[in-house]
């Protein structure tokens, strides 16, 4: 109802900036954490990945895929980590927006989507692999092992973006104006005046 709806607005109101930087230097840290550890301690073991091999010397598209996800979670989540600690501090606020807007969330999504691609076609080779008239047992055995990794790895991805996202998302106002009280007049006219050039374009657009 509209009146839950202002509840909750006069609730997200109240998160204190300082708060909200902290909700994002948490997120941002685990993304970090979670990709560092995966590739150089739990990961790490050169059989890890020998499932996705699928018994013979197939492209292991699992392997692939995963490093690919962990080595972004790693360099964005620590490039990120670093810009958030320095917006804390008050500095270097207007480039910490740019890499929240620009680096985390279209490069996320740019890569969520290659990573995802990646998977499907590892899947697909996992399927085709199974249901060779050719394959032998450990060929299957090993196409199984595929399809869990695969959907396991994909499962975390999912729970780990909703945990982020409903943080960020709750704090999300609060913590923009945090980075915009710290901005010099400069930047904050700067970003009024993209503002007005994109409303003035979706009016055109619109009217079309």
């Amino acid at each position: 109802t509209y009146e839950q709806f202002v509840w909750m607005q006069k609730l997200i109101q109240r998160n204190n900036p300082i708060w909200a930087n902290l909700a994002y230097l948490t997120g941002s840290f685990g993304l970090f954490l979670n990709g560092v550890l995966n590739l150089f301690r739990y990961r790490n073991n050169l059989t890890y990945y020998e499932s996705g091999m699928l018994g013979d010397k197939a492209t292991n598209w699992w392997k692939l895929s995963d490093q690919i996800r962990l080595l972004f979670m790693t360099s964005i989540g620590l490039i990120a980590s670093i810009t958030q600690l320095l917006a804390i501090a008050g500095v270097a606020t207007y480039d910490n927006l740019t890499v929240w807007t620009v680096l985390v969330t279209y490069g996320g999504f740019v890569t969520a989507c290659f990573v995802v691609a990646l998977r499907m076609i590892g899947y697909d080779r996992a399927f085709v692999k199974y249901y060779d008239p050719n394959s032998t047992i450990s060929h299957r055995l090993f196409a199984s092992l595929a399809y869990f990794y695969l959907g396991e790895d994909a499962y975390d991805d999912w729970c780990l973006i909703a945990a982020v996202g409903v943080l960020w998302a709750w704090n999300a106002d609060s913590w923009f104006w945090a980075q915009w009280d710290h901005m010099t007049l400069e930047q904050q006219q700067t970003l009024l005046e993209q503002y007005e050039l994109d409303m003035e374009q979706n009016q055109k657009r619109w009217a079309q």
